[in-house]
């Protein structure tokens, strides 16, 4: 029985994903789960639509899914990041690694090895762009300014750039600037607890954190005791 991972936080935090409707989502689902190892799914829309229990017009499938897809003339349809997100980067140089050599002989058999290398390409040229585009220093100054009870950012790792990214992507910069604020007055984030706990750069920036402080879910008793 094949296994696939998935994004938790797609029902959220994923832009795209959540601007589907309900029939897309399921079908999205259904693709990722009967394809085979390197995103190739069989085109059925007679079988999908008798088991989702909606009647699907390929056309509009098509066209929704477009930035996610390519249509091969076999009538078959790959999901373009599907590779990347459950693997990683495939090499073909790794060859101690058998999974992902195997990986690469299906997508070859598949005459898209060439069109993968092409998605990875611009997904390495798409994560530059972010580092052009977002301003780190700025993020720096006013997380430290914000929040200065808390241990002070020294260094941006990849790591650390990675994540901020991914809350651009899904918020924008602006939000991220008001969660340091949100947070910069939370007693709990701040100490105040009975483990005099808290909370640091990194903790906030990951996605459940991220949006459970947006949400004032931290927010000082007194202060939502007032606003009621």
């Amino acid at each position: 029985m094949g296994k696939r991972f998935v994004e938790t936080t797609i029902w959220t935090q994923n832009k795209w994903f959540r601007k589907l409707e309900p029939q897309h989502k399921i079908m999205w689902f259904y693709m990722l789960t009967n394809c085979d190892m390197v995103g190739v799914w069989e085109e059925d829309f007679e079988l999908a639509s008798f088991i989702i229990k909606f009647d699907y017009n390929k056309d509009n499938v098509y066209e929704i899914f477009k930035d996610k897809i390519k249509i091969l003339n076999d009538k078959k349809i790959w999901v373009i990041d599907f590779c990347n997100f459950q693997y990683g980067e495939l090499k073909e140089e790794n060859i101690k690694n058998r999974p992902h050599q195997s990986y690469i002989t299906l997508l070859k058999n598949h005459r898209l090895w060439i069109d993968y290398t092409k998605s990875i390409q611009r997904l390495k040229e798409k994560d530059k762009e972010k580092d052009k585009d977002i301003n780190y220093n700025i993020l720096v100054e006013k997380f430290n300014e914000y929040c200065s009870k808390m241990s002070k950012i020294l260094s941006l790792t990849d790591i650390r750039k990675s994540h901020i990214n991914a809350r651009v992507e899904e918020h924008d910069f602006d939000t991220i600037i008001n969660v340091f604020k949100i947070a910069g007055e939370s007693d709990f984030l701040n100490g105040v607890n009975d483990k005099q706990w808290k909370a640091t750069f990194d903790w906030l920036m990951k996605p459940t954190n991220f949006v459970k402080v947006l949400e004032g879910n931290y927010n000082n008793k007194e202060r939502l005791q007032m606003m009621v």
